[in-house]
């Protein structure tokens, strides 16, 4: 897609323009009375662009320093539906000339997008539908799915190229779009100042000892690196994450829970556990088939010797005894080991099905649906928790989340913007971030989510609501 993006317009450039072309009949248009001038609705904005459009490009390079518009004509404009921070308008998209550039129109007189160059996002796609998200850019309509004009942003795959990434900011623990733990000063350290928390909203999700992938874990699995033995967890985030999930549900208070009982399907069967009901949880006895992988029946250790260069030695996989866990996370494990035989390498599609599945052994229907699909569908977890529901975010080892393939539970957003302009006239952008547990860190974990490239996927509750 060449050029896309590569210049826009300030707010101001735009205010000016605007400005200085709506003259009619030689009258001044000003501040005061530019409405009696012109509509503001996207479309009367830009017909008159389309049909004044010489004297459009006129004014643009009389109010700029920026590059040169040298469009001449428009040469396909397209009706579009604009989302910004989950509010719908319409808009309308001019594509100038050739590889000249493009913008899109909404109401009040506000540019979503402009460009002096690059061609059309949309050019060569035929579609019944055209969508524009704030978060995810330029949408099409395509088998019922709308489908981003950034192939990167659709799927990750293999043929992707590791992504490389900047050192950590401030407000983070580690580099990449992740690992966020105060996210105002993350975003002064990386985007500069100007910016404010717009909107934001969290559902109930515990944090602390019970959250983390080490704390719920039965075994670890030692690794040689840089000639030293280190320890890791289970690889268990797939169904960490789902459980997180789970317990959020199961502790849901007020208009959360009036959510969460909508999917009651069974009366006669007691709701899910809170975090409080725990419970002892011996893996030799209640996953015998993982166990035996690592000991065998006079509990010898079978899973093999590291052994490093000085002489330290250990066993591959270590069974760290009796432990107690929520009694729901004991639900939650029993069905893992005993449908997929292992607690390491699984799938979004996985973790959807460990929700639904438990969910119904305490009367629910979830109805949650795992998916690799970027494109809009990754800013889904707003949606979700705008109708108060919690969701699963997965990165993957090509995105620039600083996780890897990883799996982590959701459950608030919160969006920071910035607004330049004047009067009427604004530009206002933003950044979205999700709130998370990622498994790693007791307490809240925020992921920049407008930063992030090379999506891996989401698991989201009630799939049927994700309409677009």
């Amino acid at each position: 897609m060449k050029g896309i993006l590569k210049l826009r317009s300030s707010g101001l450039s735009v205010v000016l323009l605007l400005l200085a072309m709506l003259t009619i009949n030689n009258s001044e248009v000003n501040e005061d009375n530019i409405k009696n001038y012109l509509d503001s609705d996207c479309h009367s904005v830009a017909n008159y662009i389309e049909n004044n459009f010489s004297l459009f490009v006129e004014k643009y390079n009389e109010s700029t320093e920026e590059d040169k518009l040298n469009a001449s004509y428009i040469e396909n404009k397209i009706n579009v539906i604009i989302d910004e921070s989950g509010t719908k308008c319409e808009g309308v998209f001019l594509d100038f000339n050739f590889d000249n550039g493009y913008a899109l129109i909404g109401d009040d007189y506000n540019f979503y997008d402009f460009s002096t160059s690059g061609e059309s996002p949309y050019k060569d796609i035929q579609s019944e539908s055209f969508y524009y998200s704030t978060l995810s850019g330029y949408l099409y309509l395509k088998d019922d799915e709308y489908i981003n004009v950034d192939a990167l942003k659709n799927y990750s795959n293999d043929s992707l190229e590791d992504l490389t990434f900047e050192s950590a900011y401030k407000g983070q623990t580690e580099a990449g779009c992740g690992h966020i733990n105060d996210i105002a000063e993350y975003v002064k350290s990386r985007y500069g100042s100007g910016w404010k928390s717009s909107k934001n909203k969290s559902l109930s999700m515990s944090i602390g000892k019970y959250t983390t992938q080490d704390t719920l874990s039965c075994y670890t699995t030692n690794k040689i690196e840089n000639d030293e033995i280190v320890s890791y967890t289970e690889g268990s985030c797939w169904f960490v994450s789902a459980y997180n999930v789970l317990q959020s549900l199961a502790d849901s208070s007020g208009d959360y829970k009036k959510k969460v009982d909508t999917y009651k399907t069974d009366s006669k069967i007691n709701s899910m556990p809170s975090l409080s009901d725990t419970t002892k949880y011996d893996a030799k006895v209640e996953e015998t088939n993982i166990y035996s992988q690592y000991y065998d029946s006079n509990d010898n250790n079978i899973s093999g010797i590291l052994k490093t260069s000085t002489g330290n030695t250990s066993y591959k996989v270590r069974y760290r005894g009796t432990r107690t866990f929520p009694k729901l996370y004991t639900d939650v494990r029993k069905y893992v080991t005993s449908t997929y035989n292992k607690v390491n390498g699984g799938t979004v599609y996985n973790t959807s099905n460990i929700i639904n599945q438990v969910g119904k052994q305490y009367g629910y229907n979830f109805k949650a649906k795992g998916t690799v699909l970027a494109g809009l569908y990754g800013s889904s977890g707003i949606t979700a928790v705008n109708n108060n529901l919690p969701f699963v975010l997965c990165t993957s080892s090509v995105s620039n989340a600083g996780y890897g393939n990883h799996l982590m539970a959701g459950c608030g957003y919160q969006i920071y913007s910035k607004t330049s302009g004047w009067w009427i006239f604004k530009t206002t952008s933003y950044k979205y971030f999700y709130e998370l547990r990622d498994g790693h860190s007791q307490g809240k974990v925020y992921l920049d989510l407008s930063a992030l490239i090379g999506f891996g996927g989401i698991v989201l509750l009630d799939y049927s609501i994700f309409k677009y």
